[in-house]
């Protein structure tokens, strides 16, 4: 809206609008510079920690949160990036461990089509399979069922084939 018309509607001389503008602007701009300095001082006091010490490998990741979600400390985006980081970790090294497994009691058992093996034992489902499970909102059982699956139209096929 031009500054005459807001003027106008505020009833107020028109400098005093152009005078609002401007000191708006620079808060707007200080702020901003004062946000940068105590991200820097942020970062600077995380890198001199040494729990931190992978602060870089997380950087841009953690900046893009902090756009996001401006009203995050720099140490809240780091633990939340490597929070959700670590989830995948997670998952990845469950999924490995199941598969050694797997391998290692083919030999003794028969692999069914669900990818459970079996013997005459029931076969135990590993505790990092249940986190990641139960962290997917899913039953073990469940998660083991659909974990060989990476697209969509492998769920369709699986799921025509039940139906």
């Amino acid at each position: 809206m031009p500054t005459e018309t807001k003027a106008k509607l505020m009833r107020v001389p028109v400098a005093e609008v152009q005078a609002k503008s401007i000191m708006s602007k620079n808060m707007r701009e200080l702020k901003a510079r004062e946000r940068k300095i105590e991200l820097q001082t942020a970062e600077t006091a995380l890198k001199a920690d040494k729990r931190y010490s992978d602060f870089d490998e997380y950087k841009d990741e953690i900046y893009e949160m902090l756009e996001t979600h401006p009203n995050l400390s720099l140490k809240e985006a780091y633990v939340l990036t490597k929070a959700s980081d670590g989830l995948e970790g997670l998952e990845r090294i469950a999924e490995q461990r199941v598969l050694a497994k797997r391998a290692a009691k083919s030999k003794k058992g028969v692999v069914k089509g669900s990818g459970v093996v079996t013997s005459s034992k029931t076969t135990r489902i590993p505790a990092d399979v249940r986190k990641v499970a139960e962290a997917m909102g899913m039953s073990p059982q469940e998660y083991m069922k659909y974990q060989k699956i990476t697209s969509l139209s492998q769920l369709e096929n699986k799921k025509k084939k039940k139906g």
